[in-house]
């Protein structure tokens, strides 16, 4: 999603605000698990100065993904903070530098390279998920079982020591 600097450039300094809206390639996220159900939504500004491009802004995307302690299905709106500076393509100092093209940049790569940077290794369907049962295998968010109760009592009576107790 390319964003036009002439009014930035001819105005140093002075912030522009934008608001755009661009779909994510599902290739993305699908090895994590998620499906993206939404265009990525970005809202913020920049400005131009001393031959460098800063933008601030806040990106949202919704995602279908799957609980890792109770395997349901939830959607999710990941909300995230984009703030980076692009540099003239004449003054890029390595391969990690945002550039500006001319009159020109693209969002798109910030966008998803801080999108990554906030995504969790881990993700719950909520905060006080129980998961599944370690024995039965049953969601203990809709489910109760006792499995659990009856393995610490086998395993008492297995432990050669509980005579000892007596």
């Amino acid at each position: 999603m390319l964003l036009n600097l002439v009014k930035a450039k001819s105005e140093e300094g002075k912030a522009q605000q934008f608001s755009v809206d661009f779909p994510l390639d599902a290739d993305l996220v699908k090895d994590r698990g998620y499906d993206i159900l939404s265009p990525v939504s970005v809202k913020g500004s920049f400005h131009y100065q001393n031959e460098e491009l800063f933008l601030t802004a806040t990106a949202k995307v919704t995602l279908l993904c799957v609980c890792d302690s109770c395997a349901e299905q939830f959607e999710k709106v990941f909300t995230f903070p984009v703030k980076e500076k692009f540099v003239e393509d004449y003054n890029v100092k390595d391969d990690e530098d945002y550039v500006i093209n001319h009159m020109t940049i693209d969002i798109e790569k910030p966008v998803i390279d801080n999108f990554f940077q906030t995504l969790p290794t881990k993700i719950k369907c909520k905060k006080d998920c129980k998961g599944l049962c370690s024995i039965c295998g049953k969601n203990k968010n809709f489910y109760s079982c006792n499995c659990e109760e009856i393995e610490n009592e086998q395993q008492q009576l297995e432990n050669p020591f509980v005579k000892l107790k007596k």
